[in-house]
């Protein structure tokens, strides 16, 4: 392996929240252990996800546009939200299947 290494600024989540990077800027926070990327105006930035992070055994809260690219599966507990669930196209999906209906729609 080359002796050479890229080393990003670095700091803790606390410190993350009161510094504004750069437009583009690459950072790390060293309490979630995750890269930070800065868009020059956002005070903390935002964090990337870890590979797996996404799968989450606690609540979890999202406050803007959530797009799944793939089967979101709540396997337990409840999925509670105010707002719309709406199809990409019309006249295209079901809702439920054969063997896995809805209850009282």
């Amino acid at each position: 392996m080359a002796a050479y290494a890229i080393q990003f600024r670095r700091g803790t989540t606390t410190e993350h929240n009161s510094f504004t990077g750069l437009a583009g800027e690459v950072t790390v926070d060293t309490d979630k252990n995750t890269v930070v990327v800065h868009n020059g105006s956002t005070a903390g930035g935002y964090a990337l996800a870890l590979e797996g992070a996404a799968v989450s055994t606690t609540t979890g809260t999202f406050s803007s546009n959530v797009t799944v690219g793939g089967t979101l599966a709540v396997t337990g507990g409840n999925l509670t939200m105010t707002g719309h669930i709406l199809p990409s196209a019309d006249i295209t999906y079901d809702l439920g299947s054969a063997t896995k209906q809805w209850k009282d729609i």
